[in-house]
């Protein structure tokens, strides 16, 4: 899989919006909470990974998304 660009902010729009049950991640790392605006965002031969909140890849983390205050 490709690295998920943003990891602590999509954990923080999943804590948000509690409607939101999937995110889409392309090959380049780029995600999107709409499915369809993936799919029209990948390339020829491309594969969409989709992850719900509770995936591990979204667990571990390189740093906060928001500095602590």
């Amino acid at each position: 899989m490709a690295t998920i660009n943003n990891k602590a902010g999509i954990r923080e729009t999943f804590a948000a919006r509690k409607d939101l049950k999937e995110v889409h991640i392309l090959p380049s790392g780029e995600h999107y909470f709409d499915k369809l605006h993936a799919t029209h965002a990948l390339g020829e031969g491309q594969e969409l990974v989709t992850l719900t909140s509770e995936s591990d890849e979204l667990k571990e983390d390189e740093k906060p998304a928001k500095p602590a205050k």
